[in-house]
C-alpha cells in the first residue's frame, strides 16, 4: 500500500473489518487521529457509536456533509444496508469516490 493510502482496522468485540482511506499527504486529520489513536480516535464518543449503530440495527446510513468519507465507509465496513453520503465540495468529493473506490 503506497504512503498516502492507510488502513483503518475496525474491531468490535470479535467482529473485525477495515476499509482505506488517502491521508492527503498527511494533512487528513481523520485519517492522522484514526492512524495514532485508533479508528474510535475522531471525535469520539461518535464512531463507536456509528459503528455499533450500524452492526446491531444494519440500518440505512445518511452522511450529509460526507467531507473524506470516515462515518460512511466505517458504517457500511460495520454492516449498514445501505449508505448514502453527501459531499457538495468537488474537490473532497473526489478524495472521498478515492477512499470508497479503494475501499470496495
Amino acid at each position: 500500500m503506497d504512503a498516502d493510502w492507510q488502513e483503518i482496522a475496525v474491531a468490535l468485540g470479535d467482529f473485525k473489518a477495515s476499509f482505506s482511506m488517502h491521508s492527503c499527504g498527511g494533512k487528513d486529520q481523520v485519517v492522522r487521529a484514526a492512524v495514532s489513536g485508533g479508528w474510535q480516535a475522531y471525535e469520539p464518543p461518535l464512531p463507536i457509536l456509528i459503528a455499533r449503530h450500524a452492526q446491531v440495527r444494519r440500518s440505512v446510513f445518511i452522511d450529509i456533509g460526507a467531507n473524506t468519507g470516515f462515518y460512511s465507509l466505517l458504517a457500511a465496513s460495520c454492516g449498514a444496508s445501505r449508505v448514502f453520503s453527501f459531499e457538495p465540495v468537488p474537490d473532497i468529493r473526489s478524495i472521498f469516490s478515492a477512499n470508497v473506490q479503494r475501499s470496495g
